[in-house]
């Protein structure tokens, strides 16, 4: 049965559950987003200000959108079917935020407009004070490995680190092993470092480590490190 309690205390409960929904999708939304920057070695979301408007919306949006469609103003008892339901949508939020379902009790187009325009607009910013600055320490990563005698004992490190994480599936784990393999075998140096920038897809606090076990400068790792 709803309670009946008055008042900001009666609410409190249901503050937290729709904060609850907002840090479930904030703890999703990162992991996408780092993902997507995972080539950007220099991104430090502490220093970009697009990332605080980032995390404030992928925040507060899902939760406001939690306490509207969960009817958490009516005070509706709380259950584990509730929690559940909290949960969930902190889960699935993205998702919804990205497809075209309609969903009764909200008016989801304007939400969706709103969410993808402020996103939209803090991944500018991500991208306008990273990607020159990527660009060239990869341009500058290429022409440093191609003037290295062997990259062997760099791809030697490179797939014990794949064989060494839990976090990837067997298959996956297979695949980019065999990958590993493959572009240590090109035999033309230039097309080796381009191929070897995409095997870097890893932690960004991982890759200094494996940039020195490809000979790279210790001015650089250091720079890195910061």
């Amino acid at each position: 049965m709803p309670t009946t309690q008055p008042g900001f205390v009666s609410l409190a409960p249901y503050i937290l559950l729709a904060c609850v929904a907002g840090a479930v999708n904030i703890a999703n939304a990162w992991k996408q987003l780092s993902y997507d920057c995972r080539f950007l070695v220099f991104f430090r979301p502490a220093a970009a200000f697009s990332f605080y408007i980032w995390s404030i919306v992928q925040f507060v949006v899902p939760a406001v959108c939690a306490w509207v469609l969960l009817a958490f103003g009516t005070r509706p008892s709380i259950d584990i079917q509730l929690i559940v339901k909290v949960i969930g949508f902190g889960i699935l939020f993205v998702a919804l935020m990205n497809a075209t379902t309609e969903v009764a009790g909200l008016e989801i187009d304007h939400v969706r407009r709103f969410y993808r325009a402020v996103i939209g607009y803090a991944k500018n910013g991500i991208a306008a004070r990273e990607t020159a600055r990527t660009a060239v320490f990869w341009q500058s990563c290429k022409a440093d490995w191609a003037a290295v005698p062997s990259l062997e004992n760099g791809f030697a490190f490179l797939r014990d680190y794949i064989e060494q994480d839990i976090s990837l599936a067997p298959e996956v784990k297979r695949a980019t092993l065999d990958g590993i393999d493959k572009v240590a075998a090109v035999p033309d140096r230039g097309l080796q470092v381009v191929q070897l920038i995409g095997l870097l897809a890893v932690r960004r606090r991982d890759l200094p480590t494996i940039l020195q076990h490809f000979g790279y400068s210790e001015q650089v790792i250091s720079a890195l490190m910061i």
